[in-house]
């Protein structure tokens, strides 16, 4: 693949920074695709040959890379140290990893960080860092054949050369690109999500920063010039901006948008940082509301409304392109235009607004289309009435159906679909498990150990094998995933969940569209079918095969009496009565998870607020840290922690397992020191929460010391970013057990204990799915319907 084209290292006299420019000459089509009205002459486009580095260089940049990732001091990074298990760069880092090579030393064949590469490099095949280097140097051995003299073609209507627009030209396409402009904070998520194709030019519009940049020929999503554009593209932003404004970037990097900053005078900016001192409001939401105060009655939010259907090609997920005008007029009257796109509503001159989700009629789009196209076998997984019901009607339009009943071993699923796929394809998956006849929601230890397996390992498994097979198979445009759910026909927002493990699928698919999207599969759709329990299973059925035949963005459907309804976002501002609805925390509170970050933080509050007696329990050891570990400054911790490491290699033990370990007790016993100063009556409890005989009796010790329990907040929980091919079983187990075995063993627990109060921590990887997270947004979402 050719090299990314660098970002000019000065900005213009206009502070026009451009990194490449589709035709910014001509109009946009209705499709987002741009006609050249003026083609530019040939130019020619041959890449300057790699500059050969020195390797010593490269492996600097290589330590230097985890020091930053990790922590660990350099002297405890070896080039033989497994990547992931020695180090803790998982396949997403890695990723990065390579597109910080690629922007440093411009190999010419950098693995692609969706798995593949035009020359046969794959992120697995990268054990350890010495493999990196080792790569690094055939790459930049030599360098590649003199390029002919001249290369002449006429260009193609939807692209042109990279170098060939001025920012002049790029600024005449202005109003033409803000067709695409997609809303965010960060410029390069823009970037992320307004194309669905390479050919689809994308820009920040000049009304919200004053330079435009502008970049197009989207890059592949996923990719190492992905990565190497955004990275370079917001160095530029904070050059221009540190500039301009003679303030420093580094500070204000993480408390609002650049690009907003860059908006301001260096005497507006002084003024809201000092009222976010004095209020504590965050800079970011006060830069916001000034500058939707300031902007003439332009609301950024209105100017910046996300059309989907302009930046869309019309398959899969997306929408048939609509006329732009029309979306807008759609947006302002309250329309999202995708699914949990939040209806607009009033700003109020409020900094922030409360939302809550629930479900709006949204009757389809094409009435008359309701029988999907198959391009391969179709597998049922599930044991109940709706399996006959898909099977006839699959069969009835010209389909194979196949029929897996779940177990408790994920591995029986696992070789049935093994066995098809040496027949055929199967490309059209159906998850029908909530819809089983024993996955309704029960606490009871031995229910949930029965419905463990069939209900959330089984399926995880099962589609991480199918995910592989597809994606291998490069079929990944023609395949399709659907989950049908019992939680009453509105997601559970209403809390008449019928079946709380309906929440291990939405879950799981809502990670599984967004991890697809980031790899580049944009056209495969992936739909959850939400019904009540009386729902019959013909009208079930019929929404779902409506949902396959007529693309959408919407992911989340709900069928009630035959009607479709989706997730929206709405207004829900609260009371002006600040008295209070039911009892006050008072009492003894249980916290999980609650020693180490922001349940600790909650935990403190809670308690300094009401005087609660704070019982916390947590995995790790009680702590007994060495006196000279407190209060450690960084020069002493740094020489601790290499101490630490050291000792565990000279044992034979995991370096980074034992800092991690000292560092979790280090926490701890800060967090029970910092507790015990202010007052507050605390004690912790070393116990895995899905133990439940363990955990019975550390709850039944805080009740003979303590008293009764009147609260818990259950915070606990594991998670480690990959992507879902990737995923491990041990990783996933530790994930489900915190989340969502914890959370039923305390249910059931605490059933009898006076409780007020009874809180769990969840995750927006729960409820939207977060790329890399498909264990941690199953048992996020899972928790969500438990409680």
């Amino acid at each position: 693949m050719p090299p990314v084209p660098p970002v000019a290292e000065s900005l213009t006299s206009s502070e026009t920074a451009a990194y490449q420019v589709s035709p910014t000459n001509g109009t946009a089509g209705s499709n987002g695709h741009r006609h050249n009205a003026h083609a530019s002459s040939p130019v020619d486009r041959h890449p300057e040959p790699p500059a050969l580095v020195d390797l010593a260089e490269v492996e600097r940049f290589l330590i230097d890379f985890v020091v930053d990732q990790t922590g660990y001091p350099p002297e405890i990074v070896e080039l033989d140290a497994e990547l992931e298990a020695d180090l803790g760069i998982d396949s997403i880092k890695k990723a990065q990893l390579f597109g910080e090579i690629r922007e440093q030393f411009a190999p010419q064949a950098a693995p692609n960080a969706d798995g593949a590469s035009a020359e046969r490099n794959t992120l697995g095949q990268f054990r350890c860092l010495r493999d990196v280097l080792d790569w690094v140097g055939q790459e930049l051995k030599a360098p590649p054949e003199s390029p002919p003299a001249s290369t002449s073609r006429s260009p193609a209507p939807v692209t042109s050369s990279p170098y060939s627009s001025p920012p002049a030209a790029m600024a005449e396409s202005v109003t033409d690109l803000d067709r695409v402009a997609v809303p965010s904070s960060d410029p390069m998520r823009q970037c992320d999500t307004s194309s669905d194709n390479a050919d689809t030019p994308v820009a920040v519009r000049s009304s919200l920063v004053s330079p435009h940049f502008v970049a197009s020929e989207a890059v592949p999503r996923g990719t190492v010039e992905e990565l190497a554009m955004r990275a370079k593209l917001r160095k530029q932003m904070a050059r221009m901006l540190e500039r301009r404004r003679h303030w420093p970037t580094d500070a204000l990097d993480r408390l609002a948008p650049t690009e907003m900053l860059a908006m301001l005078s260096p005497a507006t900016l002084r003024e809201l940082i000092g009222q976010s001192e004095r209020t504590g409001l965050h800079l970011g939401s006060l830069v916001a509301n000034y500058l939707h105060e300031t902007s003439s009655g332009n609301d950024p939010a209105d100017t910046f409304a996300l059309d989907n259907d302009v930046c869309s090609k019309g398959n899969g997920n997306a929408r048939r392109t609509k006329d732009s005008e029309n979306a807008h007029h759609e947006a302002d009257n309250g329309r999202a235009a995708g699914n949990g796109d939040v209806a607009r509503a009033s700003h109020h001159n409020q900094v922030t607004s409360r939302y809550l989700l629930t479900v709006e009629p949204s009757p389809p789009s094409d009435a008359g289309v309701q029988t999907p196209s198959w391009n391969g076998a179709c597998i049922i997984l599930g044991d109940n009435p709706l399996v006959s019901v898909l099977r006839q009607r699959i069969e009835q339009t010209g389909g194979r159906a196949h029929w897996i009943r779940p177990t408790a071993s994920p591995a029986t699923a696992i070789a049935e679909l093994e066995r098809i796929w040496q027949t055929e394809p199967a490309l059209h998956v159906f998850l029908t498990t909530p819809h089983d006849d024993d996955a309704m929601t029960s606490f009871h230890a031995e229910d949930w150990q029965r419905r463990r397996g069939p209900a959330i390992e089984s399926p995880f498994w099962f589609c991480q094998r199918w995910y592989q097979l597809v994606k291998d198979a490069k079929l990944m445009d023609d395949a399709s995933l659907v989950g049908f759910t019992r939680l009453g026909g509105d997601f559970g927002f209403s809390g008449n969940v019928t079946s709380a493990e309906s929440g291990a699928i939405t879950g799981m698919l809502k990670a599984i569209i967004i991890e697809s999207w980031v790899a580049g599969h944009r056209t495969i759709p992936i739909k959850l079918i939400d019904s009540p329990g009386n729902e019959p299973a013909d009208s079930i059925v019929s929404a779902a095969f409506r949902e396959l035949a007529q693309p959408s963005y919407d992911v989340e459907i709900s069928c009630r009496g035959g009607e479709r309804a989706v997730v929206r976002a709405v207004e829900s501002p609260l009371g002006s009565s600040h008295a209070p609805t039911h009892t006050l925390p008072h009492g003894t509170w249980v916290f999980t998870g609650g020693a180490r970050g922001i349940t600790a933080y909650v935990a403190e509050q809670l308690a300094l607020r009401y005087s609660l007696s704070l019982q916390l329990i947590g995995t790790a050891p009680v702590p007994n840290v060495p006196e000279h570990w407190r209060d450690m400054t960084e020069e002493q911790r740094r020489r601790e922690k290499l101490n630490v490491m050291q000792e565990a290699r000279a044992k034979g033990d995991n370096p980074i397992k034992a800092w991690e370990n000292a560092e979790k007790a280090i926490e701890i016993d800060a967090t029970l020191r910092r507790l015990r100063s202010l007052g507050i009556e605390v004690q912790y409890h070393s116990c895995d929460v899905s133990d439940r005989t363990a955990l019975a009796g550390v709850l039944q010790t805080i009740r003979q010391q303590n008293g009764p329990i009147r609260g818990v907040l259950h915070g606990a929980g594991v998670g480690k970013d990959s992507r879902f091919e990737h995923k491990r079983p041990d990783k996933v187990d530790q994930c489900i057990r915190a989340k969502v075995d914890g959370t039923l063993a305390l249910m059931d627990l605490t059933r009898e204990d006076p409780l007020d109060h009874f809180v769990a921590f969840g995750s927006i990887s729960g409820r939207f799915g977060a790329n890399g997270h498909a264990d941690y947004s199953l048992a996020n979402d899972t928790l969500a319907k438990l409680v």
